[in-house]
């Protein structure tokens, strides 16, 4: 039986439908967003001015010809970009759990829906946790809408058609959205469902973040304690890249295996920390290196692959969100990741941790550009400690090959830590499985929340 064609958004353009508009390009009337205009025409749409909303540019760099510049953010100032913006949930990065700075129209505030202007967009609704700093101007800001008129337009300018309407046109190299139809967008009046739904998606998605920031500080409260280890001396100063550059004495205890200058340099470090502060190898709290074989070959179930962009700052990653399928199976390992395993990428320019607290509903095989370690107790503690400064500038100094971005397998196992005191450890492990349970019944809620809008959307949509 051959496959029904997609029958087009219009079999025919009628006059009107020309005159309302702004252009006659063929991706108005053909694509995604054609159905938009379906859609618009119906009884009962409203503008967003008529909502009470207003739609405005974040902060901009104001440079004028004579070389004056104007608008200029203080240089500590942080600013929410394109990368931290996600499909109604925003990413801060760690500059953002700061206390906010300025106080400007520019700012994000709560009911605030933040979209980026260049593919892929995303429109994200800004809650009471997030910090108050401003956005660029790569982003526009929705404000002044109520709760349920806020996730309603959220949802709309979630959705595939609504985002190929407002970027229909907008260039033939870089598609944007554009400013002017964003303003003039005219959308369903919010379904008394909606606002009802309103509400527990508002909640949901402020307890995640809030739930952010409490990771957040459990990171820093661990990183302040690790600190405290090596205060007693600076081991290589502020300008330790010149020194290196300029010559360098060091003991021969120093010299490993390796004579790169940062090689070399991490033994020195290393023997400091050994001699005079008693710190011990990752070998000494783990099981030790084990051997890794190989997939090889595709099983005859479904399995899941772990991959470095899959891990998020919060120590997890979102199984729902990983791939089925990768290029090469010789860089997948044959054993699943397994319960109170410890992950560290071996990417060194940005070594992200992911711990596994509990034993994960599908079967996920990690790429072998993590490093896997099993310790003997207090597996969270430790996970939290191997994201602190003074472990992440080891990492760094582990890089090897012409580009410096990747650490050979196993040179983690030589890398340092503090003697925590087995207590802390545990009540850090402890609060850390505390939060990625949460985050796990988190990310389950919206999603049915997700899901359940998804429905109501439809149902107008294709009405």
């Amino acid at each position: 039986m051959m496959a029904q064609k997609k029958r087009p958004a219009f079999d025919h353009v009628s006059a009107d439908l020309l005159a309302q508009a702004e252009m006659w390009s063929p991706e108005l009337f053909c694509g995604e967003g054609a159905n938009v205009y379906r859609a618009s025409a119906r009884p009962g749409n409203v503008s967003l001015k008529k909502l009470g909303g207003k739609c405005f540019e974040g902060w901009r760099r104001n440079i004028f010809f004579d070389g004056i510049t104007t608008d200029e953010l203080p240089p500590d100032v942080p600013l929410y970009r394109q990368f931290n913006l996600d499909e109604f949930l925003l990413h801060p990065g760690p500059e953002h759990w700061e206390t906010p700075k300025l106080e400007e129209s520019w700012c994000v505030q709560p009911g605030d829906i933040v979209i980026n202007r260049m593919p892929p967009v995303y429109a994200t609704w800004i809650t009471p946790s997030v910090h108050r700093h401003p956005v660029d101007a790569n982003c526009l800001i929705v404000r002044g809408l109520n709760q349920g008129d806020g996730f309603w337009l959220t949802l709309v300018l979630n959705q595939e058609a609504y985002i190929a309407y407002l970027t229909a046109g907008s260039g033939t190299v870089h598609q944007r959205v554009n400013v002017g139809k964003l303003k003039e967008l005219r959308i369903p009046a919010v379904p008394g469902e909606i606002r009802q739904l309103a509400v527990q998606v508002w909640d949901c998605l402020d307890a995640i973040t809030s739930l952010a920031e409490a990771t957040y500080r459990l990171r820093e409260d661990v990183a302040e304690n690790v600190a405290g280890y090596f205060s007693e001396f600076d081991w290589m100063g502020s300008d330790f890249e010149a020194q290196l550059r300029n010559g360098t004495f060091f003991p021969a205890p120093a010299i490993d295996e390796s004579l790169k200058p940062q090689h070399v340099a991490l033994g020195a470090w290393h023997h400091l920390l050994r001699r005079k502060l008693g710190w011990v190898s990752l070998a000494e709290v783990t099981i030790g290196p084990q051997s890794q074989p190989r997939l090889g070959t595709a099983p005859n179930k479904k399995i899941s692959f772990l991959r470095l962009g899959d891990a998020d700052d919060e120590f997890g990653f979102n199984e729902a969100e990983l791939t089925h399928s990768v290029q090469q199976l010789t860089r997948v390992f044959r054993q699943p990741l397994q319960a109170n395993e410890v992950l560290l990428s071996t990417l060194v320019t940005n070594p992200r941790v992911v711990f596994a607290d509990h034993i994960p509903t599908a079967t996920i095989h990690p790429v072998d550009q993590w490093e896997r370690f099993t310790f003997l107790e207090t597996p969270g503690g430790w996970a939290l400690v191997l994201a602190t400064p003074p472990i992440q500038q080891q990492i760094s100094m582990l890089a090897q090959g012409s580009v410096q971005q990747f650490a050979s397998a196993g040179s983690y196992y030589r890398i340092l830590v503090p003697p925590i005191p087995f207590e802390l450890r545990r009540k850090w492990d402890h609060r850390l499985r505390e939060h990625r349970a949460r985050k796990r019944e988190l990310v389950a809620d919206w999603k049915k929340l997700r899901a359940e809008g998804q429905r109501l959307f439809e149902i107008w949509f294709n009405g």
